[in-house]
């Protein structure tokens, strides 16, 4: 009588632990913009605002976002299911200080007061260095925003 063997435990105890790793480290899905936004904000680290006029389809399997170069100005999002492939400006590269403002750019501008503080993601109209003054626009209401770029490269609204 033969002892029954252990390799096919192992082998299923092995295939087990590998899908349950790939589940785990399984790309995200997206089901609308706002899903798409946040996966590709989570892999630049700073807001970025998508053109609501791109409305891709759901992405219900293998949603995966990588930069497209190394200048890191735009990312490449791309769906497995179903298969569509979308590259997204992020606005400039990593900051840094003495950064100049590009036309187009979105920035995440500031504005406080005593004991608050509120920022938004605007998209900049005009180009502008560190020290400059520049205006900037809200692509939900259309309204500028004027703003002060520091030599930190942070943003703050001076006025309407």
């Amino acid at each position: 009588m033969s002892m029954p063997s252990i390799e096919p435990r192992r082998t299923a105890m092995s295939l087990a632990l590998c899908l349950l790793f790939a589940q785990a480290s399984a790309p995200a899905d997206a089901r609308t913009q706002t899903d798409l936004a946040r996966a590709i904000e989570a892999h630049v680290g700073r807001a970025v605002m998508l053109d609501p006029r791109i409305d891709p389809p759901a992405c219900h399997t293998g949603l995966s976002v990588d930069w497209t170069d190394r200048t890191q100005t735009a990312v490449l999002a791309r769906c497995e299911r179903p298969l569509w492939r979308l590259v997204v400006p992020t606005g400039a590269g990593p900051s840094a200080p003495d950064r100049a403002i590009r036309r187009g750019d979105v920035v995440t501008v500031r504005r406080g007061g005593d004991g608050f503080e509120v920022q938004a993601v605007l998209r900049a109209t005009a180009a502008a260095r560190p020290g400059e003054q520049l205006t900037l626009r809200s692509e939900r209401s259309g309204r500028p925003v004027v703003g002060r770029i520091g030599h930190d490269g942070e943003i703050v609204a001076t006025g309407r």
